[in-house]
């Protein structure tokens, strides 16, 4: 095993992957993650930027460099993963937990959303660079949230937490 990540309070279940890119040798990597206790993902992401990857482990998100291992990290620790939609034609990568977003650009971690939804939502669409989507839970009360900024409407409970490339934490 080249590297192991751990998310915090994993267990001793784990997922190992195999990467092999085309312009660095092939590396092998372990991804542990708590168990979630709730319905959550498992998966290997393509993200806007090819030389990165998200590996989702048991809800646990981890981003980090493709082709060497370097550099990755767990990015959404409060709540687990349960979807993912890329939505290639704005160059994003959108993490879903049953409340809010994340989105991804080429440069890493873009923006997280406020509170969406009461328990779970569905995306609809795309208008007028926002993502549309809706609270089922709420009587299907619709928001939206900006794709630059994450900034939330009718359905998020204030300002959104908005991380530009000064704010990143180093590498």
């Amino acid at each position: 095993m080249d590297r192991e990540f751990a998310a915090p309070g994993a267990d001793g279940r784990r997922r190992v992957i195999r990467f092999e890119p085309n312009e660095a040798d092939s590396w092998i990597a372990s991804f542990a993650a708590p168990r979630p206790g709730v319905r959550s993902l498992s998966a290997l992401l393509a993200t806007p930027d090819p030389g990165t990857a998200c590996i989702v482990e048991r809800g646990s998100a981890f981003y980090g460099d493709a082709r060497t291992g370097d550099g990755f990290e767990t990015v959404v620790d409060a709540e687990p993963i349960v979807q993912a939609t890329a939505l290639a034609s704005v160059g994003l990568l959108l993490l879903h937990t049953s409340w809010t977003l994340v989105a991804f650009d080429h440069a890493g971690l873009r923006w997280e959303s406020d509170r969406l939804a009461i328990d779970g939502f569905q995306l609809t669409g795309l208008e007028q660079g926002r993502v549309i989507g809706l609270d089922p839970d709420d009587g299907g009360h619709p928001f939206s949230a900006h794709l630059e900024t994450g900034e939330t409407d009718a359905g998020g409970q204030g300002a959104s937490v908005v991380i530009g490339p000064e704010e990143r934490c180093p590498e």
